[in-house]
């Protein structure tokens, strides 16, 4: 069956009807679109930067801060073992105290230990999946060690003052 030019005239007529009817629908031009473009100011341009740098730099700052709750852990387990040995506290909350800084310790040390995989660094997608992974552990290892000091420290007031809490 062989189709004449006359036999496809109503179908363009439909498509322009139909494509007139969506253009006036969602007032669509046929001409260039207009837009306000223009050079990003100074201020945008650093806070940009600044944002790319801070992204990059929040794994080092996660070791950084892990480290620093490994020196004040040592410092805090070693204090405790020396000076509550004798001390009026009870054993139970010399023993819950000192439990308490060395989980953080142990944490702490745990999250600074780097992670290792196998990845693709040609593949921008690989790298930041990655790197995402690594800050997401920092910042678990980081949250957990800093709650062990804040409870270890929490029940060193309350061991010290001869609080006492009742639930």
């Amino acid at each position: 069956m062989t189709m004449t030019r006359r036999d496809r005239r109503p179908t363009l007529l439909t498509a322009r009807i139909v494509k007139q009817q969506i253009r006036s629908q969602f007032k669509m031009s046929d001409g260039p679109m207009k837009g306000s473009a223009r050079q990003p100011t100074e201020d945008e341009v650093f806070y940009r930067q600044w944002g790319y740098e801070t992204v990059k730099a929040n794994i080092s700052t996660a070791n950084d801060v892990l480290r620093l709750l490994i020196t004040m852990n040592v410092a805090l387990l070693g204090g405790g073992a020396a000076f509550l040995h004798e001390s009026t506290i009870t054993d139970g909350f010399r023993i819950v105290l000192l439990v308490a800084f060395f989980i953080a310790l142990a944490t702490a040390l745990i999250g600074v230990y780097p992670k290792e995989t196998k990845i693709d660094a040609r593949i921008p997608a690989d790298v930041k999946q990655h790197k995402e992974s690594v800050l997401q552990r920092k910042r678990l290892f980081l949250k957990l060690a800093a709650g062990f000091t804040l409870a270890g420290l929490l029940l060193s007031i309350f061991a010290v003052t001869g609080l006492n809490i009742c639930l």
